[in-house]
């Protein structure tokens, strides 16, 4: 992963971002799914809010890969730089992928708003939750 430098003057960061460009893509169903990974250690799945992407998890990266976690993001179908044609889906199937494809099984999983109960509904979900260590959803 790139290291990307800080404002003109400063030094260059340790850590890799969560870019504009995405690590991996994993491919579901018609759709090319944009993933970013930042850190190394026990992987945190993080769902992002319904008004935002993959990116909005950079502000608490730096300080989980500090604490020994692997954050993993990814946009949601209709988010960020996720690519898809018109389908029926399921958003839970989709995260699975994610997992599977980043081997973060299990995982933490963690949302923000729209996430949140995204995160909430896959523990619940009698259809294959995401095998998970804990669960953390943000107001």
């Amino acid at each position: 992963m790139p290291t990307p430098t800080g404002p003109a003057g400063s030094s260059p960061s340790p850590h890799p971002t969560l870019a504009d460009e995405p690590d991996l893509w994993v491919g579901h169903g018609r759709a090319e799914l944009a993933v970013s990974s930042y850190g190394s250690g026990t992987p945190i799945l993080a769902l992002h809010a319904g008004v935002c992407d993959r990116r909005s998890w950079l502000w608490c990266a730096p300080v989980r890969a500090d604490s020994g976690f692997r954050t993993i993001a990814y946009d949601r179908r209709g988010f960020g730089g996720t690519r898809y044609e018109p389908e029926a889906y399921d958003v839970l199937a989709d995260a699975r992928a994610i997992t599977e494809a980043t081997q973060a099984r299990p995982a933490v999983v963690v949302g923000n708003s729209m996430g949140g109960a995204l995160a909430i509904s896959q523990r619940n979900s009698a259809s294959q939750p995401i095998a998970q260590r804990g669960l953390g959803p943000l107001a």
